[in-house]
C-alpha cells in the first residue's frame, strides 16, 4: 500500500525559513508479517524558493537495522526526525494488495492475470478460505513473480489470492478460465463488497458434471459487473504439472473462443487420423512393417492430444475420471512403445546402428513397464517421468539420427528432418509443463503443430518411398507384362493371336454364365484375299491386314472388347456384356471403317477391300455353350460370305 505524507518542514519540523528546498524521499519498507507486499511511504520535504531536486530513495530491510539516509546534505537532527516519522508510518500504516486487475466498460473480452496474484504453499494443510478473508495481513502469502502462473510438479496444495476491481458497474457476464484441464482438485471462493459469496468445488478427478460450466477447461462465472472489489481465493491440489495459468473472459468472448478452437482442433485430429489410416493402407498394400508401426505411433499420438486438452474427459468419459488420467499415461506409454518400433524398423537398427538400437530396446521396455505400472503406482510418481522420458527418447534419437545423417544416411536424414518439428514443439510444452516458460494453452499449440509437420512431412517422405517402389514393382510387372504379351500377340497384326483368343473365349464365357450376362462374339473375314495376295503381292497382302487389323481394334469402343487374329486373314472379336443388338451395331461400324480405308482391290466385286461379318450372341436359343458360340458365329459368317460379301449376317 502507498501511503504519501506532505510535510511542510516550515510549519511541521521547525525550519529555518531560509534557504528553500523540495526533496521527495521514498521509504519503502518490507512488511515483517507479509513477505513481498510492500509498504511505500512517501514524505515530500518541501521548501518554498528553491527549485525541485534530488529524488531520493532508499530501501529498508526487515530488521531496519542497515538504515543509511544516504548521502543527502540534511543536518543530523532532521534525518532523525525523518528516519521517526517513516517508521511511525510503516509500523502503523494498514496494508492493502493492489488488484490484479480493473474492469472498466471498455473492457476488451478477455485479460490475462499476469500481477498481483498473490500464493500460500501449504503442504501441513494449515490453512481455511476464512484466513483469506478475514485476516490477510497475517498470513505469509507471496506474490507470484512467474509470468506463466506455472510451479512445475509439486503434489501439495496451493492457494492463489487475488482481487478484482470494478470501479463503475459493467453490464457483462465474467467467466475466469483455467487453461491446464489436468488439475487434480480445484476450490474456488469470491467474496464481493456487497456480501455476495460462493464456492465451487471440482477438479479432472471429479465427474465432469461437477464443473459449474460444463467445458473441457476449468471455467467459473463469477459476478463482477458490480461496482466494487471481488476477492478471489483459489484452492489447487494436482499430481500433475501446476500450471494456474488464468484469464478472464466475458461470456461471449469465451463462447467464441471455444468455437474457434475446436474447429482447429478438429482439423488437427482429422489431419492425424487421416495419416495414420493413410500409412495403415500403404501398409496392407505393401506389408511394410514400419508401415503397420507408424500407424499406431500417430494414432497414440491423436488419443494423447485429445486427451491433453480434455476433450476425452468431455466428450466420452465424464463419470470416469481415474479412467482418463490412467489412460492420458497409458497414451505415452504407446508412444514411447510404438516410436521404438517404428524406427527400429525403418531404419534398421540392427543391421546399421548397435547403439540406436539398444536405446531403442530400453526405449521400448521402459514403455511397457510403465504401461503395466500406471494401473498400480500413484500418479505423482509416474507423471514427471512421462513428461521427462519422451523428451530425452526424442533428444537421443535425434542426436543419434544426426549422427548417421552426417555419414550420409538416407533414412536418417528424412527422420531426422521430420522429427525436428516434433523434438521442438516437445521441447517448449516440456518446459512450459515445469513452469519455466509459456502458458500451458499457448503451448499447446506449439506441440500441435510441430506434430502435425513432422507427421505430414515423414508420410510425404514415406509415401515417396513407397512410390518408389511402386515403381520399380510397375516396371517389373510391366516388363513381365510385355514379355507375356509378345507370346500372346500376333507378330504381325499386333493384335492378340489364337491362343489368347481361346483363354479369353472361355474366360468370358464363365463370366457371363455366372452373372448371366449376354456375350457376343464376331469373327470377321477379309473378303477375296486370296486373290489379292496373287494380285499384289504377299507384302502387299500383309500390309493390308495390318491395316484391318488397326481399323477393327479401331471400331471398339470399350477396353475390355478385344480382338484376335484367329488364323490367314480371319479376325475374332470378343465382346462381353454385349447383346446382338449391340454386337450388330459394333459390326457395322467395323464395316464401315475398313471400307473406308479405300484399299485398291481390282479382283474384288467391290474394287477395293472389305470384310464380311458373322455375329452370334450366348442368348440366342441354340447356344449351350462356348463351342456353340463359336460354331454359330462362324456360320455366320459363311452365310455373310456366300450372299454377297461385304455383309453382315446374325
Amino acid at each position: 500500500m502507498v501511503t504519501e505524507l506532505i510535510l511542510k518542514y516550515k510549519d511541521f519540523l521547525d525550519l529555518s525559513k531560509s534557504n528553500i528546498s523540495t526533496y521527495k524521499l521514498d521509504l519503502i519498507v518490507q512488511n515483517p508479517s507479509s513477505i513481498d507486499i510492500l509498504s511505500r511511504i512517501r514524505i515530500f520535504l518541501v521548501y518554498p524558493s528553491r527549485s525541485m531536486k534530488d529524488r531520493i530513495s532508499k530501501i529498508f530491510d526487515k530488521s531496519f537495522g542497515k538504515l543509511n539516509l544516504f548521502r543527502m546534505r540534511i543536518p543530523t537532527r532532521i534525518k532523525k526526525r525523518i528516519l521517526y516519522v517513516g517508521l511511525f508510518f510503516s509500523v502503523h500504516c494498514i496494508f492493502g494488495i493492489e488488484p490484479a486487475l480493473i474492469l472498466k466498460p471498455n473492457f476488451a473480452g478477455q485479460e490475462p492475470l499476469l500481477k498481483s496474484v498473490y500464493y500460500i504453499r501449504d503442504p501441513d494443510l494449515r490453512f481455511r478460505s476464512e484466513d483469506f478473508f478475514s485476516n490477510l495481513q497475517k498470513l505469509p502469502i507471496q506474490e507470484v513473480r512467474n509470468s506463466t502462473l506455472g510451479f512445475g510438479y509439486d503434489p501439495v496444495p496451493y492457494w492463489l489470492y487475488f482481487e478484482v476491481d470494478t470501479p463503475e458497474s459493467i453490464d457483462k457476464q465474467f467467466i475466469l478460465a483455467f487453461h491446464y484441464p489436468h488439475l487434480d482438485r480445484i476450490d474456488l471462493f469470491y467474496k464481493s463488497e456487497d456480501g455476495g459469496k460462493e464456492e465451487f468445488n471440482t477438479g479432472d478427478t471429479l465427474p465432469f458434471l461437477s464443473r459449474p460450466i460444463e467445458s473441457r477447461l476449468f471455467l467459473f462465472p463469477i459476478p463482477l459487473g458490480k461496482k466494487g472489489k471481488t476477492k478471489i481465493l483459489v484452492r489447487v491440489f494436482t499430481e500433475g504439472a501446476l500450471n494456474l495459468s488464468m484469464t478472464l473472459y466475458d461470456s461471449q468472448t469465451k463462447i467464441r473462443e471455444a468455437k474457434s478452437q475446436l474447429a482447429k482442433d478438429s482439423a488437427f485430429y482429422g489431419a492425424l487420423a487421416v495419416m495414420a489410416f493413410f500409412n495403415l493402407f500403404l501398409y496392407f498394400g505393401i506389408r511394410e512393417r514400419y508401415l503397420l508401426y507408424y500407424s499406431f505411433l500417430i494414432l497414440s499420438v491423436l488419443l494423447h492430444q485429445i486427451i491433453l486438452p480434455g476433450y476425452a474427459f468431455e466428450w466420452f468419459f465424464q463419470n470416469q475420471p481415474t479412467f482418463i488420467n490412467q489412460l492420458h499415461l497409458e497414451a505415452v506409454a504407446m508412444m514411447m512403445i510404438f516410436m521404438a518400433l517404428f524406427l527400429s524398423s525403418y531404419l534398421e537398427t540392427k543391421k546399421s546402428s548397435a547403439p540406436l538400437n539398444l536405446f531403442l530396446k530400453i526405449s521400448f521396455w521402459a514403455g511397457v513397464i510403465l504401461g503395466f505400472s500406471i494401473p498400480v503406482l500413484p500418479g505423482r510418481y509416474l507423471i514427471p517421468f512421462t513428461s521427462l522420458f519422451p523428451l530425452v527418447q526424442m533428444s537421443v534419437i535425434f542426436l543419434i539420427s544426426l549422427f548417421r545423417a552426417l555419414h550420409g544416411d538416407k533414412k536418417a536424414i528424412i527422420f531426422l528432418t521430420a522429427w525436428f518439428f516434433t523434438l521442438t514443439g516437445g521441447i517448449i510444452f516440456a518446459f512450459s509443463r515445469f513452469g519455466f516458460f509459456l502458458k500451458d494453452g499457448p503451448a499447446i499449440p506449439f506441440l500441435q503443430t510441430g506434430i502435425i509437420l513432422s507427421v505430414l512431412f515423414l508420410s510425404l517422405a514415406l509415401s515417396e518411398r513407397i512410390r518408389t517402389i511402386r515403381r520399380e514393382k510397375e516396371e517389373i510387372e510391366e516388363y513381365a507384362g510385355k514379355l507375356e504379351e509378345l507370346s500372346y500377340m500376333d507378330p504381325l497384326t499386333r493384335v492378340f493371336n489364337r491362343r489368347y483368343f481361346d483363354e479369353q473365349i472361355r474366360m468370358a464365357w464363365g463370366r457371363a454364365t455366372r452373372h448371366h450376362s449376354p456375350l457376343s462374339l464376331l469373327m470377321i473375314d477379309v473378303d477375296f484375299f486370296k486373290q489379292f495376295n496373287d494380285t499384289y503381292g504377299h507384302v502387299e497382302g500383309d500390309r493390308a491386314l495390318i491395316r484391318v487389323a488397326r481399323e477393327i481394334r479401331a471400331g471398339l469402343r470399350r477396353s475390355h472388347d478385344m480382338v484376335t487374329r484367329f488364323g490367314g486373314e480371319e479376325f475374332a472379336v470378343i465382346l462381353p456384356d454385349t447383346p446382338i443388338d449391340g454386337a450388330v451395331v459394333v459390326a457395322l461400324n467395323i464395316l464401315e471403317k475398313v471400307e473406308a480405308l479405300e484399299i485398291a482391290h481390282i479382283k474384288s466385286n467391290f474394287a477395293k477391300i472389305t470384310v464380311s461379318i458373322g455375329v452370334a450372341c450366348s442368348l440366342e436359343p441354340t447356344v449351350k455353350s462356348v463351342q456353340d458360340l463359336i460354331t454359330l458365329s462362324d456360320k455366320n459368317l459363311y452365310e455373310a460370305k456366300t450372299s454377297g460379301r461385304n455383309h453382315i449376317r446374325h
